[in-house]
């Protein structure tokens, strides 16, 4: 009967192995009437041990927590892995970390570069066709809304971010409650936004803060950008981003023609957003990323806690 595993113990040099009961015994016997054997078994089991060094073991688990994380990645794209040789002729795949995030600089760059041109052409259009006063006033509606966003959003998103991050699709399940929490932070940014808009003395500034306002809270309700970015998956991200600018570029371009016109304005904006929200809603389920409809409060402490952090902070 063996006992221990022959790399712990080297029979006859750090100690000894048995077969029997038998064996145990007579070794036992043996050990206990030679000190001198008991001693160099001490001292080569020190110099033994000293290769099981927790430097060296800790090593040894991250590259089985490595390998078990790489094989429950099903969101990495097959044409950023490297076919490597293994033993026996047998064949594993490894992401190459260069490949992806390279990838991740060269779309999300380029997507940012194209979105930024976009803006740059429509912006004096934009300001040419309103007029600066009604430009001017769009600009503060937008910056009105913009911290009603902090409201709705109080940092839910970077830590659903996070966990989805970590823990891949064993997160999803974490999404419903997201959407709930964040279902009732904006309830309660649209019930500012509209005791705001009420004492608001401009009618237009009103009408846009409460058209576009609650519109723009709504529809930041379907966003998937974040969730996108946490799987990896940055070339979508970016042809969603620059699919949105597009639309909303086409949008200012065919359907604002003067101040008249500002409600096509925020029209295009949301219209675009909505699209591609969806849109990318549907390429999450296509990848195999589908949260429960099970909405489960009990987890809501440990959600908010952590995102009320994280909007402190920033």
């Amino acid at each position: 009967m063996e006992l221990y595993r022959s790399d712990y113990v080297v029979n006859g040099r750090t100690g000894f192995l048995i077969q029997s009961d038998a064996e145990l015994s007579a070794r036992l016997d043996q050990l206990a009437g030679d000190a001198a054997l008991r001693r160099s078994f001490a001292r080569a089991a020190i110099q033994h041990a000293r290769q099981f060094d927790w430097d060296k073991i800790a090593g040894q688990w991250a590259a089985v927590f490595e390998r078990a994380w790489q094989k429950r990645r099903p969101c990495v794209q097959q044409k950023y892995l490297e076919h490597l040789p293994a033993r026996g002729g047998a064949t594993m795949k490894r992401t190459s970390a260069l490949v992806r995030y390279g990838g991740f600089f060269l779309s999300v760059g380029t997507a940012r570069v194209l979105g930024l041109l976009i803006t740059s052409l429509t912006f004096p259009i934009l300001v040419r066709r309103l007029g600066v006063e009604t430009y001017g006033l769009w600009s503060y509606v937008v910056a009105l809304c913009a911290f009603f966003d902090v409201v709705a959003n109080p940092g839910l998103t970077t830590h659903i971010a996070q966990q989805v991050a970590a823990r891949r699709h064993a997160a999803a399940e974490l999404v419903t409650d997201f959407l709930a929490l964040r279902s009732l932070s904006s309830l309660v940014a649209m019930m500012a936004l509209l005791v705001v808009a009420r004492f608001e003395a401009r009618p237009e500034a009103r009408h846009l803060l409460q058209w576009y306002g609650v519109a723009e809270l709504c529809v930041g309700l379907t966003g998937t950008d974040f969730l996108l970015s946490s799987l990896e998956l940055f070339h979508i991200r970016s042809v969603m981003s620059l699919t949105q600018q597009a639309l909303y570029g086409a949008g200012v371009l065919l359907l604002v023609r003067s101040p008249k016109d500002i409600l096509w304005l925020p029209a295009s904006i949301l219209g675009s957003a909505l699209a591609t929200n969806l849109a990318g809603w549907v390429v999450l389920w296509s990848k195999g990323f589908r949260p429960s409809l099970k909405i489960s409060p009990g987890r809501w402490p440990a959600i908010m806690g952590p995102s009320l952090h994280y909007a402190a902070t920033t």
